[in-house]
């Protein structure tokens, strides 16, 4: 999970970080892996977790994400909540 402008725009590889949008999802706690925070699935369904979210334009920036997260990572759909819509998305969990 980067909420991090300047490490997205690295990650990226652009100047021009893409605008990041307050969100959350249901159905996950925040954990950690190391001094890393993750997004652990709970099966209550009604647990929530703020942060952000931003559009990856494109499958070779989704890639670059994926290899900066690690193996330690695993990509997943899921249901994001926007100020002003809901959306289907993908994000990183603990894997």
């Amino acid at each position: 999970m980067i909420a991090k402008p300047n490490i997205l725009a690295k990650v990226l590889e652009t100047d021009d970080v893409p605008p990041l949008e307050p969100a959350s999802v249901k159905g996950y706690k925040l954990g950690e892996i190391g001094s890393y925070k993750v997004l652990e699935e709970v099966e209550d369904g009604e647990s929530e977790v703020a942060g952000w979210a931003f559009r990856v334009a494109n499958e070779e920036d989704a890639t670059k994400l994926a290899i900066y997260e690690t193996g330690a990572y695993a990509s997943v759909d899921v249901s994001i909540q926007l100020e002003d819509r809901d959306c289907v998305g993908r994000t990183f969990v603990k894997a």
